[in-house]
């Protein structure tokens, strides 16, 4: 087989393999959860207004699940052709189960650590949550009422000191689905209730839980006591607790229109990324212009190299006769 038919059996396996895989694009079909069914909540990326480079949400000391940090959430469209992966988090939920003052972890940063959190939280820098693909907004407010924004500041500064948010409390509201419990994509069927999750919403606090037990950690937290937690700049380290809240609301918003909330969120902490765009358009575009190089030249080799066959053929052909009459 020619290069020519290895180019054409690789064009149908690709085809092939597109037809199949795309059948389910994520982000795109709705995912049904019944109650008590798990929620994975994960982490896009820490990113700036002031900063244009956004940073992976492990880069600063977060709390990692045991033994899950590479496991990655399946991106849709718009994360591929960004290049974004969400990461799981250590935050856990469950389809109706309310929490409070669940304990994430308890850490111990160093000098280096603390330098890069108080760093970023100077930068103003947002982390991006997300849960069924659905971004998590906190409220602002304004003369003309509130806002969604986009992401979560990781702190503040207050009196000329980095304030960590380590206390987070989210809100997941879902919608109770007009689809029956035999659709495929339900988790853990319990009964013929389903839900979809149409909103995402969270409100950052900061909590210094100081050296406290888990049992007095729990009761601070419920209680909303202690004073904000400061980012030391102690070379021997801070310990550092993160907390969270999950509380579940039912909503009127229907699973096809829950991004619309989004399409009103602050225009300053919506901006795009037009150097990270621009920068994947060249290198789609450089890779195109290369494979349609590549497949040129060889077709075109191909060809010649078969009209070569031919004349050499005629040219024999032409010859012998001459030989004969002669």
């Amino acid at each position: 087989m020619g290069a020519l038919g290895c180019w054409l059996v690789g064009l149908v396996a690709v085809v092939v393999t597109g037809m199949v895989s795309g059948f389910y694009l994520p982000g795109i079909s709705t995912t049904s959860y019944t109650q008590d069914s798990p929620i994975d909540v994960y982490a896009d990326r820490l990113e700036s207004t002031h900063d244009s480079l956004p940073f992976n949400y492990y880069n600063l000391a977060f709390c990692e699940p045991e033994g899950e940090k590479k496991r990655t959430n399946m991106p849709n469209l718009g994360e591929i052709l960004m290049g974004e992966r969400d990461e799981l988090t250590a935050m856990k939920a469950y389809m109706l189960g309310d929490r409070t003052c669940s304990i994430q972890c308890t850490k111990t940063l160093n000098a280096k650590q603390l330098k890069a959190l108080r760093e970023k939280i100077q930068e103003d820098y947002y982390m991006h949550l997300n849960v069924d693909n659905m971004a998590l907004v906190i409220r602002g407010t304004s003369g003309e009422g509130s806002y969604p924004i986009l992401g979560m500041p990781i702190g503040k500064f207050q009196d000329g000191d980095a304030v960590l948010h380590n206390h987070y409390k989210l809100l997941i509201k879902y919608h109770k689905s007009e689809f029956s419990a035999t659709d495929l994509n339900i988790k853990n069927r319990k009964d013929d209730e389903v839900f979809n999750i149409v909103g995402f919403e969270g409100s950052p606090e900061s909590r210094d839980y100081e050296d406290a037990s888990e049992k007095e950690i729990v009761k601070q937290c419920k209680n909303n006591a202690g004073k904000p937690l400061v980012v030391s700049s102690n070379p021997a380290g801070q310990k550092i607790t993160f907390t969270y809240d999950v509380t579940f609301e039912e909503s009127d918003i229907k699973w096809a229109t829950r991004w619309d909330n989004l399409l009103e969120a602050d225009p300053d902490l919506r901006h795009v990324q037009w150097v990270v765009i621009l920068n994947s358009i060249a290198i789609t575009l450089f890779l195109t212009a290369l494979v349609a190089v590549v497949l040129f030249r060889t077709v075109y080799l191909d060809f010649a190299r078969y009209n070569n066959i031919d004349d050499s053929a005629e040219a024999q052909e032409e010859t012998g006769w001459k030989q004969v009459n002669t």
